[in-house]
């Protein structure tokens, strides 16, 4: 994989090199972009040949190149390997998400002692006495929502564990990086990520 990045990274150098005579050569006889094109009725030839308005002709195209070409060679680096885990932690995630929301919603429902109403007024002032003395809160109201507080924030503390788990030791950050920003900026990468997806497992 690192022999591919080299090669990838060369391909872009190499490419950025000649891109940079060829479009240095076409804005020495006038080629600009439209956004600029009525700054040149101000400026004799000589002047835009030796002005600093050609070289930012040269950076910005030579920068804007180099971005799409090694977004391509990173997404051409990702290999079916690194593909194939991204997409099993995407989906254990998905999973794990599912499983979260599902406890917060059957939390949220209430029970025999507190409606999902109620549930919903006293979630927000839980922690805050003089509000709960105004809403009259039960004890067996408030001894249920500190309850669902605590739940939920300990579900979501296993959520985060395992999405850091799954990203760090499971896919590796750096992989997981390069083939989420390969998925992005990658046509064919996008699409064999979304069939991989569409698989039932």
């Amino acid at each position: 994989m690192k022999k591919e990045l080299k090669r990838n990274v060369s391909i872009v150098c190499i490419t950025i090199l000649v891109l940079s005579r060829f479009i240095t050569t076409y804005l020495k006889i006038g080629l600009v972009f439209p956004f600029q094109s009525s700054l040149l009725e101000h400026l004799s030839a000589a002047d835009f040949k030796s002005s600093s308005f050609m070289k930012f002709n040269i950076a910005f195209l030579i920068v804007l190149i180099t971005t799409i070409l090694y977004s391509s060679a990173q997404a051409q680096g990702v290999t079916d390997e690194e593909l194939k885990k991204y997409v099993i932690a995407m989906d254990s995630l998905e999973t794990l998400k599912v499983q979260l929301t599902t406890v917060i919603n059957n939390i949220s429902k209430g029970n025999s002692n507190i409606s999902s109403n109620r549930f919903n007024e006293l979630m927000p002032v839980i922690n805050n006495e003089v509000k709960l003395t105004e809403a009259k809160a039960t004890p067996d109201e408030i001894a249920y929502v500190k309850k669902a507080v605590a739940t939920r924030d300990e579900e979501t503390m296993k959520f985060q564990k395992a999405f850091q788990s799954l990203i760090n030791d499971f896919v590796g950050e750096a992989v997981f990086t390069k083939v989420r920003n390969g998925i992005r900026t990658d046509t064919g990468l996008k699409k064999k990520y979304d069939s991989l997806m569409a698989i039932p497992r």
